[in-house]
C-alpha cells in the first residue's frame, strides 16, 4: 500500500472519532499490521492525526486521556490549506498553548517530507508570540527542549543555527520568538516572509482596560502582525477571553477568521444548578466553615457529596472531566467567587453591567456585650478577636467632587480555629469591617483619619479583649508616582501620629493587580461568610461595595480589598507559642552540638 493511499484511508477512519479513540484505534491497528508494513503505518498514523503523533512522542505532555475540545483544536489547524486564519479561545489549563505551539510546530517539523511529498506546502518560518519576549522563548524552548531530548526526535536538532534569539532545525525550518509589539514586519528567511505565525496569549487585562495601551496594541495587531506574512501564511491565534475589548475576543467578529470557543461547562445556564442549587447552596455552607477542623470539614464535604452526588451533577456536561469536573469548578466558585470562574474556565469575563456582591445577604454583625452578633447567629466571643488591620486607600488632594474619595477601612480580625488550611485561598481567618471613613480632602485630613480610626479601633479592643491584641496600619505604596511625594507623606504621618500619640509604624502595601480584579476577588469571602459587615457602615460605603463595579468611584472597595489582604491568621497566644517552640528547638540545636 502507497503512503498517500494509507494516509487517505486513516483520514476517512479517524474522521468520526474523538482524540481517544483515534489513539485506540491506531493501536488495535498496530497489532494486527503486518511487522513489515508496522514502521509505515507508524509514520503515517501519526501524520493523519496529531493526537496519535503527539501521544507517540509526546508522551509527558498526554498523561491524561484528551478532551472533546482537544478534538476542535486538532480540526482547526490548517493541513495543507495556506493562507487561514484561526481563533482559539479556551479556558486556562485546556492545553490550547501546548496544542498549537508545542504539539502542531513540531509535527510540522517532523513531517516536512510528507507534507512536501504529499503537495501539503511545509512550513519555513515559524514565528511565536506572546505578551512577553520570555513567555514567547519559553515556548520555543518547549519545542528545542523535546527535541534534544527525545530520541525519536533529536535528528532534528540544528547545528550552528541552534541558537537563543533565532533556531533553524536540520531540516531547515527557522523557529523565531516575539513580544507583542516587537518588529516582525520585514523580517525574511531565504527569502520566505514567516508561514506559520502563533500568537499565543496576547492580551492582559491591565492592558485592555487601558484605552491608550489597547489603541496601540490594536494598531500594531492590524498594521504590523497581519502584515508580516504573505498571502500564504496560516495565523492561529490562542488565547482566553480577558474583555470585551481584547484583541482575541475582537476576532470572534471578524468574517476572515474560524472562530473555537470553549468553555469548561457547555451551557453556562448549568452553573448555577437547575434543579439542584439548594444542595449545592448546602454544600457551600460545609465548605466555607473554617471553624471545623480540616479533617471534619472534608469529611462533612465528602460525606455530603456521596449522599447528593446524582442529584448534583444531573445533566451536566463537562469539556475535559479528567481535568475540570463540575464539583471542582463549583469549588473554585466558592473559594475564588464566580467571576474569577467566568473569566478563566468560561471565557466570559466579569460583566461591567451587574453588580458582583450580593450586599442585600452579605453578613452583618452588631457589637453586644458578649460579642460580635453575626446575622448567622454565631456570636464571636472578644477572646476571639486576634487584632486589627487599618487600610489607607489615599486620594490626591483635590475636594472637589469629581475627585475619588480616601477610604479607611478597619477590620477586626478572628482567626480560624486552625490557621492552615492548604485547600483555600483564604486561609485562617473571618474578617469584621468596624469601622469606614470616606472623605475628599487634604493628605493631612487623610493621614489624622487614619490615627484617629487607630485610636479608636485600639480603645475598643482595649475594652473589650482580655487576650493580646495587634493593630496594623497599612498604606497603599506610592509605586506609581514620582519625586519625594513618599518620603513627604511619611514625615506627614510620623509628625500626625506624634501628636496623637499612635506609635504603630506605617506599612506601605504594593498593590500591583488591575483594581477591578482585586476587588472583585472579595466575592468569594463575601458569599462564604469569611468578611462581614458592621450594621452601621457609612451608607456611601455600602452603596459602592452593592453597586461594584458599575459605581463611578470604588475607593471604599478597593480599600476594603486592602484591609482585607493584610489579615491576621493568629491569635497573640498562638504566635508566642510559635515563638516559644522555635526556641526551645534553638536551644536543643544547642546542646546537641555541645
Amino acid at each position: 500500500m502507497e503512503k498517500w493511499d494509507l494516509f487517505t484511508r486513516l483520514n476517512d477512519l479517524f474522521a468520526p472519532m474523538d482524540c481517544n479513540q483515534q489513539v485506540e484505534t491506531y493501536r488495535a491497528l498496530l497489532e494486527d499490521w503486518p511487522d513489515k508494513q508496522k514502521p509505515m503505518l507508524t509514520e503515517i498514523a501519526g501524520f493523519a492525526s496529531i493526537a496519535v503523533f503527539a501521544k507517540m512522542h509526546l508522551s509527558d505532555y498526554t498523561r491524561l486521556p484528551f478532551g472533546v475540545h482537544h478534538k476542535a483544536f486538532f480540526e482547526a489547524i490548517p493541513r495543507g490549506e495556506r493562507g487561514q486564519k484561526v481563533n482559539i479561545l479556551a479556558p486556562r489549563g485546556s492545553g490550547k498553548s501546548t496544542v498549537i505551539t508545542v504539539f502542531y510546530p513540531l509535527h510540522c517539523i517532523y513531517y516536512k517530507y510528507l507534507y512536501d511529498q504529499f503537495g501539503m506546502e511545509s512550513e519555513k518560518y515559524i514565528l511565536i508570540l506572546s505578551r512577553s519576549y520570555g513567555n514567547a522563548m519559553d515556548r520555543i524552548k518547549d519545542i528545542k527542549s523535546e527535541i534534544e531530548m527525545r530520541r525519536s526526535l533529536q535528528h532534528l536538532k540544528g547545528d550552528d543555527t541552534w541558537g537563543e534569539m533565532r533556531s533553524v532545525t536540520a531540516n531547515d525550518i527557522l523557529l523565531v520568538p516575539q513580544s507583542r509589539g516587537g518588529k516582525v514586519r520585514g523580517s525574511l528567511y531565504k527569502g520566505y516572509r514567516p508561514s506559520l505565525v502563533l500568537p499565543d496569549d496576547l492580551d492582559d487585562i491591565d492592558s485592555i482596560r487601558n484605552p491608550n495601551t489597547l489603541q496601540k496594541d490594536e494598531d500594531w495587531f492590524n498594521s504590523d502582525l497581519m502584515e508580516c506574512g504573505d498571502a500564504d501564511t496560516n495565523f492561529i491565534c490562542v488565547d482566553t477571553v480577558k474583555g470585551e475589548r481584547a484583541i482575541a475576543n475582537q476576532l470572534r467578529y471578524r468574517p476572515a477568521w474560524r472562530n473555537i470557543f470553549i468553555q469548561a461547562i457547555p451551557n453556562p445556564d448549568q452553573l448555577v444548578h437547575p434543579d439542584a442549587e439548594h444542595l449545592w447552596q448546602e454544600y457551600r455552607k460545609i465548605y466555607a466553615n473554617t471553624a471545623l477542623e480540616p479533617q471534619e470539614r472534608s469529611a462533612q464535604m465528602e460525606g455530603f457529596w456521596t449522599e447528593h452526588e446524582n442529584e448534583m451533577n444531573a445533566g451536566v456536561e463537562e469539556t475535559w472531566r479528567e481535568k475540570w469536573t463540575y464539583r471542582s469548578l463549583r469549588e473554585k466558585e466558592f473559594d475564588q467567587g464566580r467571576a474569577a470562574i467566568l473569566r478563566e474556565y468560561q471565557n466570559h469575563p466579569v460583566d461591567r453591567e451587574l453588580a458582583i456582591f450580593d450586599m442585600e445577604n452579605a453578613v452583618r454583625f452588631t457589637v453586644e456585650n458578649d460579642g460580635l452578633l453575626r446575622t448567622d447567629d454565631r456570636l464571636v466571643r472578644w477572646e476571639r478577636l486576634s487584632g486589627a488591620t487599618i487600610f489607607l486607600d489615599w486620594a490626591g488632594i483635590k475636594e472637589s467632587l469629581d475627585n475619588c474619595f480616601a477610604a479607611v477601612v478597619a477590620i477586626l480580625w478572628e482567626p480560624a480555629y486552625k490557621s492552615s488550611y492548604s485547600d483555600m485561598q483564604t486561609p485562617g481567618a473571618y474578617g469584621y469591617v468596624h469601622q469606614v471613613w470616606m472623605e475628599r480632602g487634604s493628605r493631612g485630613k487623610q493621614i489624622e483619619a487614619l490615627c484617629d480610626v487607630y485610636r479608636n479601633v485600639y480603645d475598643f479592643l482595649a475594652l473589650r479583649s482580655r487576650a493580646q491584641f495587634n493593630v496594623h496600619l497599612f498604606c497603599e505604596d506610592f509605586v506609581d508616582t514620582t519625586g519625594d511625594q513618599k518620603e513627604n507623606f511619611l514625615r506627614h504621618y510620623e509628625s500626625i501620629s506624634l501628636a496623637k500619640e499612635i506609635s504603630p509604624p506605617l506599612q506601605f502595601l504594593p498593590r500591583q493587580r488591575n483594581k477591578e480584579e482585586r476587588i472583585a476577588s472579595l466575592e468569594a469571602p463575601i458569599e462564604n461568610g469569611w468578611l462581614a459587615f458592621h450594621k452601621e457602615l457609612p451608607k456611601i460605603f455600602i452603596d459602592q461595595m452593592r453597586e461594584f463595579p458599575l459605581c463611578d468611584f470604588n475607593d471604599g472597595p478597593d480599600s476594603c480589598e486592602g484591609a482585607w489582604s493584610c489579615k491576621i491568621t493568629e491569635t497573640e497566644n498562638e504566635r508566642q507559642a510559635k515563638r516559644d517552640r522555635a526556641n526551645q528547638r534553638v536551644r536543643d540545636s544547642q546542646l546537641l552540638k555541645f
